[in-house]
């Protein structure tokens, strides 16, 4: 150990000969305060205007517009007056609620000639017509008019009328929707008179086999004449006065023909609208 003299004091220096120190301390570690810090509010930027590129719309098409078509609703046993021009269609509907034989016919002025068609909405059964069978015409009918006849199934019909040719303006007309009465034998018809449009027809239906058939009224009052027309063929005879044939008297009707095996529809009324009291007799020739 070494002494140094200070002041005339003699101070012993504790270090010994190997260089040991003495006891040291270590400082204890310090958290820092933790400090927030103050908000900067950033410098506004002002954007680069930009210049939009041109854009070319795309070419569209409009749908296809289907201009309204008005259905005019009909009813078996009625009739409606009705008007189209030419190059137009009028369209009639009509439901018949059990398997029937129909007669629909239209009846235009003398100048004008008219087509009609019957279809079934919910199939492709479809029937025209240009000229009338005289077998279901009237004295108010003329050869142009339009007229069938048609064993349907239940369903909706629509009847669609077209102008062939007009004497000029719309072609007025008034269409009838007649149900025809199923048989098997003799009916006893009668019919009142009739006065302007419209006719004091009967419509009766017969399913024949094939072969010879006679057709022929016995009547108390009245002209009667008679129409007949085939479901399957559309064969049409027609009978005002039957000259000495038959039962009845000379201004009955007689129709004596081949039928082949089907549906067929027998048209009877009175001459000039006038009242009747007839039966229809049907039987194997």
């Amino acid at each position: 150990m070494a002494a140094v003299v200070v002041g005339g004091l003699a101070i012993a220096n504790n270090n010994n000969a190997d260089g040991d120190a003495g006891e040291s301390t270590t400082p204890s570690p310090t958290t820092p305060e933790p400090t927030t810090p103050e908000p900067t509010t950033p410098e506004p930027t002002t954007p680069e205007p930009t210049t939009p590129e041109p854009t070319t719309p795309e070419p569209t098409t409009p749908e296809p517009t289907t201009p309204a078509v008005t259905v005019t609703p009909l009813t078996v046993g009625e009739s409606v007056n009705g008007a189209v021009a030419a190059g137009e269609t009028w369209l009639g509907r009509f439901d018949i609620a059990t398997e029937s034989t129909v007669v629909v016919s239209v009846h235009g002025e003398e100048d004008d000639d008219l087509s009609l068609s019957l279809s079934h909405t919910a199939s492709s059964f479809q029937l025209s017509n240009d000229d009338r069978p005289e077998a279901i015409g009237g004295l108010d009918n003329h050869a142009l008019d339009p007229a069938l006849a048609a064993r349907l199934i239940p369903g909706t019909y629509d009847v669609a009328i077209d102008v062939l040719s007009s004497g000029g303006g719309d072609a007025a007309f008034y269409v009838s929707v007649s149900a025809a009465t199923d048989a098997t034998s003799d009916v006893t018809l009668e019919g009142p008179s009739v006065e302007g449009e419209g006719w004091n027809a009967h419509f009766v239906s017969y399913y024949l086999t094939e072969g010879s058939w006679t057709f022929e009224t016995v009547s108390e009052t009245g002209d009667v004449v008679m129409g007949i027309v085939g479901m399957d063929d559309l064969t049409s005879y027609y009978s005002d006065d039957h000259a000495g044939q038959g039962s009845g008297s000379t201004t009955d009707a007689y129709i004596s023909e081949w039928f082949p095996e089907g549906w067929v529809v027998v048209r009877v009324s009175e001459y000039e609208r006038g009242a009747y009291s007839t039966v229809l007799r049907v039987v194997p020739s």
